[in-house]
This record gives structure tokens, C-alpha cells and sequence, in this order.
């Protein structure tokens, strides 16, 4: 089996980003959206030979990056894919002299919190309300990870 690859999404990538945001994220991003981060060169997408696996969208700031979104097609979740994308991101952001990366997460995403502590972040504030939910609104953990 080839072994996953990470790449800055190209044009071709574009709809296949959509169609797996569309399966992960009960409140999918527009398109407009999306082509703001795409244009900015701030979308990496996981590929195994041409087939779009997962993607990550992350933006930078001076010495400080947030990381988005990540999300993995149904057919290919608990692969590792997303653990992949992101140490491939902070890996970069490293490079790039980026100290701190923040990110949201919905409180009930376990999975999630999980996986990002056991990549260095710590939980540091809370956004009451910020997510939309099934039953109102969900709170976000804010959480954050120093590089330097």
C-alpha cells in the first residue's frame, strides 16, 4: 500500500475538499470560504496516489497560526490520517518561525481533544455558545500549543 503523502491543494482538489467537509462537519464551510483559504495557499491535502483523503486548512498571523479545520473521508477515518496532517502542519509551522498554534473543538469531541493533547495542546479558554448543535449550541475549547 503507498504510503499517504501531504501536499498544498491544487484547483483539482477543490471538490473533493468539499464533498469530505460536507460528510465531517455538521456546518460545512461555503465555498466563498473555502476559496479564501485555497487562494492563501493555507489548504494541505492528504493523498495517496490521486485519491483526496483528508485536508487540513490552517492560517498564520505574525508568530501565531490556528489550525481550522481538519477532516478525513468517512472511508479513511481512524487511519491516523488526521494525526498525520497536523504534525505534518506543525511540522512547517516550525520551520516558519511560528511560536504558538491555537484551535477550536467542540466540547463533545472527545476523539479530538484527545488526539490534540497528545500532540501538545493544552486547553486554555473556553467560547461559550460557539458551535451550532442538534439542541441549540455547543461550547468550543479553545486550546493551544507552544512550538517554540
Amino acid at each position: 500500500m503507498r504510503q499517504p503523502q501531504i501536499i498544498k491543494a491544487q484547483d483539482h482538489h477543490l471538490a473533493d475538499i468539499a464533498v469530505i467537509d460536507q460528510q465531517s462537519n455538521p456546518s460545512p464551510w461555503s465555498d466563498t470560504v473555502m476559496q479564501r483559504y485555497f487562494a492563501k495557499q493555507a489548504i494541505d491535502v492528504c493523498l495517496t496516489g490521486d485519491q483526496c483523503q483528508g485536508f487540513c486548512v490552517y492560517d498564520q498571523v505574525a508568530t501565531e497560526a490556528e489550525l481550522l479545520l481538519v477532516a478525513v473521508a468517512s472511508d479513511y477515518r481512524r487511519q491516523g490520517l488526521g494525526s498525520l496532517m497536523v504534525h505534518h502542519m506543525l511540522q512547517q509551522l516550525q520551520t516558519e518561525k511560528i511560536e504558538r498554534v491555537f484551535l477550536e473543538v467542540r466540547q463533545s469531541n472527545l476523539a479530538a481533544i484527545q488526539l490534540y493533547e497528545t500532540m501538545g495542546f493544552n486547553q486554555v479558554g473556553v467560547r461559550p455558545n460557539y458551535y451550532p448543535a442538534e439542541q441549540g449550541r455547543e461550547d468550543a475549547l479553545l486550546l493551544c500549543s507552544e512550538l517554540c
